[in-house]
């Protein structure tokens, strides 16, 4: 997406390490409160939106001294105790060697150092990260004075949790979460390895997403609970959600950084955001569920996070209303996708797409009639269509102002010249599906263009 004429947005590369930022992050880390879900906190606590606290927790929202001190009192600390802890000094992730016994511990470093002068326990930084060792085991001129070091349990004393989610970062951070919390948890990316790992070996616990890729968790709890009936299982929630809505600002930062125009949030075709919206996959039953305002919480959030980052005017999203996608539909589409379409109108985003194929359509056939007249209704701004449009009905479909433009993907896979061919009336050519998530160049460089063809 381009905008002619407007300025880019700046992205300040720096923000998220500004010392405010560094300053909050590091005393809600001290306090066992992981990334993923410091921005939902700060909403909270402050009484802020999401996307205001996402601002600030990236940098690009100012703090004001009285901010950090209302945050800092809420975790028990002075702002002077934030600032100072933030500092060179602070507590680092390292390991304690005591003769053959190596354990895990925080350490709080001091000034550099010779290693003659230390004391009787010094800190090194090595290949593998930071270790607490003898002094006179030392092999290094320069070392770090221990100011304070806190050993953590062992791992065999430490519990064993199963993490199940499909999203590999989101489920990392949760483990580290749970390991910087005196846990050992365990990273699991599909159902039927946990399974296999469950059958093999007891668990103390399992955190588990409440949907991994299109499948339901329902059954792997009633597996899990026939194994083990005494075990906790907690099914995600919105608290981890935030997440998930963070990663889609983080997505559009590093967009814009990459020198993208604009980002378009992918809310269509069965995949995550989608499957909140629908009555038939949403099954949950906490502010992320049950009425249609719920199940576009997660819509919101995320139009919003990522508006406050790449602007609204360069925020656009797509849906597909009509009908069942990937096991994904909804009871009564005619009123969920409306209210959707008008919610996303108050954020100010460019555009709506929306994908609806026709009763003859190539690629899934509808439900339902097409919802855009209805969605036109409540969305004023452009309004983009998809799905099976070749040029004559895209052309009559923008003559009767049901939309402000139409999308071509398979079209344009097969050709690379489409606007001429569109512009000289020269026929197009047809795609080759097997080819379509193939690797290679078959399929994405190799269509010819009308000239190439005709010579």
């Amino acid at each position: 997406m381009t905008v002619a004429g407007a300025p880019r947005p700046d992205v300040n590369e720096n923000a998220p390490s500004s010392l405010a930022v560094a300053c909050v992050r590091a005393l809600m880390e001290r306090h066992g409160l992981p990334k993923y879900r410091q921005s939902a906190w700060l909403a909270d606590a402050m009484g802020l939106s999401y996307s205001q606290a996402h601002r600030r927790m990236t940098g690009a929202s100012p703090w004001t001294l009285e901010d950090l001190a209302k945050v800092a009192a809420l975790f028990g600390e002075t702002l002077a105790d934030v600032v100072a802890a933030t500092q060179p000094g602070a507590a680092v992730s390292g390991t304690m060697n005591v003769g053959p016994t190596a354990m895990p511990c925080r350490i709080w470093l001091g000034d550099e150092v010779d290693r003659h002068s230390a004391g009787p326990v010094v800190a090194i930084r090595t290949s593998a990260g930071w270790s607490a060792i003898p002094a006179s085991e030392a092999t290094e001129d320069v070392v770090y004075r221990i100011e304070k070091i806190e050993a953590r349990p062992a791992d065999a004393t430490r519990k064993v949790i199963a993490i199940l989610d499909d999203d590999e970062d989101l489920t990392n951070s949760i483990c580290a979460h749970f390991d910087a919390s005196g846990y050992d948890a365990r990273p699991f990316y599909k159902i039927a390895d946990l399974l296999a790992s469950a059958a093999a070996q007891m668990y103390d616990g399992y955190v588990i997403d409440w949907i991994v890729g299109d499948t339901s968790v329902l059954k792997l709890i009633a597996a899990l609970r026939e194994k083990d009936p005494k075990s906790p299982i907690v099914v995600l929630t919105g608290q981890v959600i935030a997440g998930v809505v963070e990663d889609y600002a983080a997505a559009a930062h590093n967009a814009l950084s990459a020198g993208f125009d604009g980002v378009q949030i992918h809310a269509a075709n069965g995949y995550l955001i989608d499957q909140f919206l629908r009555d038939g996959t949403n099954l949950r039953d906490d502010e992320y569920g049950g009425t249609v305002e719920n199940r576009l919480r997660l819509l919101r959030e995320t139009a919003e996070a990522v508006a406050a980052v790449a602007g609204p005017g360069r925020t656009a999203v797509r849906l597909s209303p009509n009908g069942e996608v990937q096991g994904c539909n909804d009871r009564d589409p005619a009123t969920l996708f409306p209210a959707a379409a008008e919610m996303l109108a108050r954020i100010g985003i460019s555009f709506l797409e929306l994908r609806e194929p026709t009763p003859e359509g190539t690629f899934g056939k509808p439900e339902w009639p097409p919802i855009a007249p209805a969605i036109r209704a409540r969305f004023p701004g452009p309004l983009v269509l998809n799905s099976d449009y070749g040029f004559e009905r895209a052309q009559e479909t923008l003559d009767e102002g049901l939309a402000d433009a139409i999308a071509f993907g398979r079209l344009y896979i097969a050709n690379p010249d489409l606007v001429e061919r569109f512009a000289t009336g020269a026929p197009v050519a047809g795609d080759d599906q097997a080819t379509w998530y193939s690797q290679g160049a078959e399929g994405y460089i190799d269509y010819p263009r009308v000239e190439a063809r005709a010579a």
